[in-house]
């Protein structure tokens, strides 16, 4: 008889299981389900799949599918995904968090978290986070990560960030209570970024109130 399927095992590299491992399987499921061994055995038959197979997603990125013949498993073998931070969306109870990665990608549903071990940005306005959408366009999504590098190359510590959709700017508070205020419509630039860089090494930062970069090319610090 054909021998069934009786596991689909997905360990990444330190054989703990990803928090994607039900997408990778699905993604390695719809690879193989058009070949003609899966349309005749169907995709949960240990004959079906292949001795070897590479898949790559733009949200999974990359991972091995290998078949074990003495215990009748298939192992999909990866990475996790890079999770980069949290974003949250609406009010209290109807408040709800996805994960995002370092290209501004959301990647799936995240716990709303305390504290600042994670970056997070909350978004009072309520939105639907779909998989594989942008957090906010791409130039404004370079501001926020050139932001928050500053913050950490400087060692200063973040607060709150807040994302104000009906202004588009992103709202930072600092540790040491400087607010600052970004466009999400376009990128910093890095000579902006550069005299950033040069306020807070002066140590003027600690008695600086307000720093706006909501219009292109220009600081205001107050």
């Amino acid at each position: 008889p054909v021998p069934p399927l009786e596991a689909l095992v997905v360990p990444t590299l330190d054989g703990t299981i990803p928090p994607n491992a039900e997408k990778m399987v699905n993604a390695a499921t719809e690879k193989i389900a058009p070949t003609l061994l899966a349309q005749l055995l169907g995709t949960n038959n240990f004959l079906a799949w292949p001795e070897k197979l590479f898949i790559e997603t733009p949200l999974l990125g990359e991972f091995i599918v290998e078949k074990d013949w003495n215990i009748r498993t298939i192992y999909l073998r990866g990475t996790p995904l890079a999770f980069f931070g949290i974003w949250c969306t609406g009010l209290e109870e109807k408040r709800s968090c996805s994960w995002f990665d370092r290209s501004g990608i959301f990647l799936g549903e995240a716990p709303d978290t305390e504290g600042s071990l994670i970056l997070k940005i909350s978004e009072g306005q309520e939105r639907s986070a779909q998989v594989g959408e942008r957090v906010v366009e791409e130039e404004g999504f370079q501001s926020l990560l050139s932001l928050y590098d500053f913050f950490v190359r400087n060692k200063i510590p973040l607060l709150v960030i807040n994302f104000v959709p009906e202004r588009r700017e992103f709202r930072f508070t600092s540790g040491p209570g400087t607010r600052f205020s970004a466009s999400s419509t376009f990128a910093l630039s890095t000579t902006t970024i550069a005299f950033l860089d040069d306020l807070a090494r002066s140590g003027k930062l600690t008695t600086t109130e307000y720093v706006d970069l909501t219009v292109s090319g220009r600081v205001y610090v107050k």
